[in-house]
């Protein structure tokens, strides 16, 4: 009986103990479970995270090199305003001391007596570069003459001048010259009408289209006659208006003078839209780099 009850007890504490060890090993399996599931969260949030990485890589890598690209833009554009800046600042020494212009002009540009807003025929024109020397030197003769508006005005300077004895001055003036009338193009089918490159405000037009309407320019040297048009070749060399021949060697400044202060409106509208540019690449360059 002793041993019976012996081997009871014995079995009733086994019977204990594996309902324990039942009990732990559910909880170590529902521990191991929940193990498995946080390990296969790790690894999911550990690809996203490469990825991510690698992602953030490959976007750190195009802003390195977006922000080389703008780098080297805005350091081009600044060269750019610069050579822009010098040239706006030699044009307008040129404008506003009429270097190369007579005595008279000079006096009369700088004389507080005359202060019509009076412009000089070179300034109030302008046409591409390849084409001023040609254009330039058939105006010689006119180049120097003042544009006013009455003869009023200009018989006050041609006063101020004799007063003063400070030369002689030429005038165009606008109420004299005849209205603007349809400007017809030629047919002359190897040459270009001066009138379609010349760039001028509409109120200076019919002074204009007195001086050029009938004004062709070639490529050729040898200009055929071509009835009632003037013939320029290209090179500024020669000129042709019916039996009549003009021409010679053309200098080294000829063709500078047109157009200086048409030119200096320009570079001031290009030098502003460029600063402008250059403000922008500088803030997107700002914002990339932060």
């Amino acid at each position: 009986r002793m041993q019976l009850q012996t081997l009871r007890a014995d079995l009733d504490k086994n019977q204990h103990d594996s309902g324990s060890q039942q009990v732990n090993l559910q909880n170590f399996k529902s521990k191991s479970e929940s193990l498995q599931i946080a390990k296969e969260k790790l690894a999911q949030d550990l690809a996203t995270y490469q990825a991510q990485e690698a992602e953030h890589k490959e976007k750190l890598e195009a802003n390195r090199a977006e922000s080389e690209k703008l780098k080297d833009q805005i350091n081009k554009l600044s060269r750019e305003i610069d050579v822009k800046q010098k040239e706006y600042d030699i044009t307008k020494s040129l404008v506003d001391n009429l270097e190369g212009y007579p005595e008279a002009i000079r006096f009369l540009k700088k004389n507080n007596e005359w202060k019509h807003q009076a412009v000089l025929l070179s300034d109030l024109l302008t046409c591409p570069e390849e084409y001023r020397v040609p254009i330039e030197t058939y105006l010689e003769q006119y180049m120097n003459y003042y544009v006013v508006e009455t003869a009023a005005q200009a018989v006050e300077a041609i006063n101020l001048l004799g007063k003063s004895s400070k030369g002689r001055a030429n005038f165009f003036v606008l109420d004299l010259v005849n209205p603007l009338e349809v400007w017809e193009k030629k047919d002359v089918p190897f040459a270009i009408p001066a009138m379609e490159l010349v760039e001028v405000d509409m109120r200076y037009r019919p002074l204009i289209q007195q001086l050029l309407g009938d004004v062709y320019i070639t490529e050729q040297n040898l200009l055929p006659d071509v009835k009632d048009v003037t013939l320029l070749a290209k090179s500024g060399s020669i000129h042709r208006k019916s039996y009549k021949f003009s021409g010679g060697s053309v200098g080294i400044f000829e063709g500078k003078r047109i157009g200086r202060a048409k030119n200096l409106e320009k570079l001031q509208t290009e030098i502003t839209q460029l600063n402008k540019d250059l403000s922008t690449w500088k803030h997107e360059f700002q914002m990339l780099n932060a």
